[in-house]
């Protein structure tokens, strides 16, 4: 090999070198292994696209970036013997290999990869894996490949593969890459001319020849350590700056007062500018340990916020990118067309923007909801961390500043992330479906409504937004109102940094009144003395919230005041499956106190808050409530009287049948679960001075599925046997049965005398829910 650095194909390297061989010193191949499933998949992939291209494409030949390695000789032979590049340079051999069995041309593939006997690819880390190779380059496939399921499952019935060597994870890893070549490019025609045509290559590599170093541990360690001439993120900005000068020659950007071409420009900055802002952010005692992951996170984390959503396959790259095992390189974003000029332009924009007091993040909207700094923080910390909204808004925030160039204000940039924060996080955004639909509304929201968001918001013609329906309308009146009378700003944005709110302040507008007035008068036609009063009620009621709910949902009251409160009202409870439920806090869930707020069942609050006032102590206030409560003779007054009702229901759901209504321990009905009127006549006995004489009350029996119904149990003494009562639920009343009578007609003929009837081994008899009480009495002085 005459030349230390140069382009290199994979057949041009082995002819020229005699042969490669994996050091020990090297681990084993890992990318065929079902762990590096993402990685694989991207590669191949990438490779899959490269082949497909026509000959001549300006987009070829694909470069997999540097191998280094050294010169040696081995057994009499020159040998190639990889510091860097062992993964790539197995996966190519396998491609090749693959290929010649596809296109039935392994004679020719067996000419330049045999040795006599010898693969001229190898591994000497274990002898099985050397062997594997040997074997497998001078196989000669007797079946079309095209006909077999998977290529492992035919090499694994060959005479000459050892089962011992499904043990060695180099043959297993490569034979499950030999799988997944053949799911890829089974059929795919002229493979393995395309991948040897020396004149028009379409795979290439670039080869650092280390001629100079032998493979010692020591250097071994020493070049991985601190000694590779290239890191991860300046392979890719090398790579990019390539890109641009051989793709957009035409593009200029103004440095430090010269036009220059764009790719100048990114070499400059990348060299200078941004890594001076990256490295200020990387601890000093681990910067070279993690200075290159950081910058690839942030990269990464902008390609994955600004897919265009107008392809069709953006969802499948999102699920690709967010693969914990993804490795962030410029061919994995090129593979999968994202080293794109707006991608490059975004990241121009944005390094541009942060790193302009070259040290300290330099926000581009201070007091934004869109806090910078913390974002970043993850990007480059823990990218796997951002969610779908996260990607969103910096999606948003990017596209925002890469449209405004050189125009960007703060206070106009802090308003549409304030507007886009709002839409997002009240928005659906937990999958990639759902990720697809917010990022198609903010492009469709940033084109209509450019650098002032509010002005569009507020015009007479509406917005062709999709994505946000159910956030937007609110939107629009906050905007209205902020550009109609500058007081409602303050108000408004005051609401909208409530911790669980989160921008949703819809029914503070509702209960003001100003969606009202809105919608009979905009509110730019207001009089002054309207906007005052309406202020002053949205004032009020924002005050009462802030009372009800703290960051994270409602706030603690002793024996649930605010529910009870609530349902003395009116029936609060919202639908969740085949339960209802008192309400929770986490904004997520179906049942929450956030869509409770959005949902037409708040009005029974509006009713609440309408007796309150917030000038004075809360707790009498809501106490007194509940004591008017109490006089309803329907299931909320037993809800509204006894506060152990919400505390038995642990997920604070019940379920009602036809006629009984049923606390759930949990969600279903297969686990424990009481009856709401028999539950509070325990409780109501429990409570009551009336010992009932004989009676001896023993508990409130839980029920667990649906074999029996929970009960209340009592047992007296007759006789000296031990009889046992039991009450439960019964549609419009409870039902009274007395067991264990053993043949005793006499305590059958006193029953009798109180309405039972003797049904098999018990008396039975119904009672209205009002006179359970008369009777329990009655039957104590009988016994």
């Amino acid at each position: 090999m005459s030349s230390p650095t140069s382009t290199r194909t994979f057949l041009s390297l082995i002819r020229e070198c005699g042969r490669i061989e994996i050091p020990r010193i090297q681990r084993d191949y890992v990318q065929g292994r079902n762990s590096a499933k993402s990685v694989r998949d991207a590669f191949l992939a990438a490779l899959h696209e490269a082949l497909s291209l026509p000959t001549g494409d300006s987009r070829l030949p694909m470069n997999l970036d540097f191998i280094y390695g050294s010169q040696v000789t081995v057994d009499d032979m020159i040998t190639f013997q990889p510091l860097d590049g062992q993964q790539c340079l197995t996966t190519l051999c396998l491609l090749h290999w693959y290929a010649a069995w596809l296109d039935g041309v392994g004679s020719e593939l067996r000419a330049e990869m045999l040795d006599g006997y010898r693969s001229r690819f190898t591994y000497s880390v274990r002898p099985s894996s050397r062997e594997f190779f040997n074997e497998l380059m001078a196989h000669e496939p007797t079946v079309e490949i095209t006909n077999l399921p998977t290529v492992r499952s035919y090499i694994e019935d060959q005479p000459w593969f050892f089962l011992y060597w499904r043990l060695d994870p180099t043959i297993s890893a490569a034979l499950g890459m030999l799988d997944a070549i053949h799911e890829r490019f089974r059929d795919m025609t002229g493979l393995f001319a395309r991948l040897t045509d020396a004149e028009q290559p379409a795979i290439t590599f670039e080869l650092l020849l280390l001629e100079h170093f032998g493979l010692a541990d020591d250097l071994y360690i020493k070049m991985n350590a601190r000694g590779k001439p290239l890191t991860p993120f300046e392979v890719f900005k090398a790579r990019t700056e390539q890109h641009l000068r051989e793709n957009h020659a035409d593009r200029e950007r103004s440095l430090n007062g010269e036009q220059v071409p764009v790719a100048t420009y990114f070499a400059n900055r990348a060299d200078n500018q941004w890594t001076h802002f990256f490295w200020a952010h990387v601890a000093k005692e681990a910067r070279t340990a993690v200075f290159d992951r950081e910058a690839l996170n942030l990269l990464w984390a902008l390609a994955r916020s600004c897919i265009d959503p107008k392809r069709t396959e953006f969802t499948a790259i999102c699920k690709l990118l967010a693969a914990r095992d993804c490795v962030m390189t410029f061919d994995l974003l090129r593979g999968h067309d994202l080293i794109t000029l707006n991608y490059l332009q975004r990241c121009i924009c944005l390094l541009d923007m942060w790193s302009r007091d070259h040290g300290e993040l330099a926000p581009a909207a201070r007091d934004s909801r869109f806090d910078e700094l913390a974002f970043f923080n993850r990007a480059v910390k823990n990218p796997a961390s951002l969610n779908y909204t996260d990607l969103a808004m910096f999606g948003a925030f990017v596209r925002y500043l890469h449209k405004h160039e050189g125009e960007v204000h703060e206070a106009e940039l802090r308003d549409w992330m304030r507007v886009v924060f709002n839409l997002v996080t009240n928005s659906d955004c937990g999958d990639a479906d759902e990720f697809l639909v917010c990022s198609r509304g903010i492009v469709m929201l940033l084109r209509s409504g450019g650098r002032e968001v509010l002005k569009a918001l507020a015009s007479p013609e509406p917005l062709t937004v999709r994505g946000f329906q159910r956030q937007m309308p609110e939107e629009v009146l906050k905007a209205k109102l902020i550009l109609s009378q500058a007081d409602w700003r303050v108000r408004i944005e005051a609401a909208e940094a409530h911790p669980y709110f989160r921008g949703q302040i819809e029914f503070l507008l509702e209960f003001s009144g100003a969606q009202q007035l809105a919608k009979a008068q905009a509110p730019a036609d207001w009089s002054a003395e309207q906007h005052s009063e309406t202020q002053t009620c949205f004032d009020e009621c924002f005050t009462k919230a802030n009372l009800m709910f703290g960051d994270k949902g409602l706030r603690a009251t002793p024996a649930h005041l605010w529910q009870r409160s609530l349902l003395a009202c009116g029936d609060y409870l919202m639908e969740r499956g085949q339960n209802r439920s008192f309400c929770t806090d986490p904004r997520d869930n179906v049942d929450s106190w956030q869509n409770f707020l959005h949902s037409p069942k708040r009005n029974h609050l509006r009713t609440l808050w309408d007796q309150l006032d917030a000038t004075k102590p809360i707790e009498p206030q809501l106490n007194a409530i509940i004591d008017k409560g109490l006089k309803l003779a329907d299931w909320r007054g037993l809800a509204v009287e006894f506060p152990q009702v919400i505390d038995y229901c642990g997920e604070r759901e019940m379920r009602f049948g036809d006629s009984q209504i049923y606390m759930l321990w949990k969600q279903q009905m297969n686990g424990a679960h009481a009856e709401l009127h028999s539950y509070a006549l325990d409780l109501k006995l429990r409570a009551s001075s009336q010992n009932h004489a004989q009676l001896l009350h023993r508990e409130y029996v839980s029920a667990i599925g649906t074999d029996y119904e929970p009960h209340l149990r009592f047992t007296f003494h007759y006789q000296k046997k031990e009889i046992e009562l039991t009450i439960c639920s019964c549609q419009n009343g409870f039902a009274v049965e007395v067991y264990h009578l053993s043949n005793e007609s006499s305590l059958a003929d006193k029953f009798s005398e109180l309405g039972f009837k003797l049904d098999g081994d018990h008396l039975y008899r119904q009672c209205k829910r009002e006179g359970i009480h008369e009777l329990l009495e009655r039957i104590a002085l009988s016994v």
